[in-house]
């Protein structure tokens, strides 16, 4: 256990570079962020829609009565 925490604080492995290095940090937060709303898509729309669902094109035109 002592090997262990002593890698873990030198930032040896995974863990160790994760908690060493605030921007891998960041990112891997980021993309489990990214995981949870897909997965959570994913459950309400089904892979179908999922998968080939597109939003509109927002655009900033306003629109003209003909």
């Amino acid at each position: 256990m002592k090997k262990l925490m002593d890698d873990l604080q030198s930032g040896k492995g995974l863990a160790g570079t994760l908690l060493k290095n605030d921007q891998l940090a960041t990112n891997a937060q980021e993309i489990a962020d990214n995981l949870a709303i897909a997965t959570s898509n994913l459950n309400r729309l089904g892979l179908w829609r999922f998968l080939w669902h597109r939003e509109p094109a927002q655009t900033n035109e306003i629109k003209q009565k003909p």
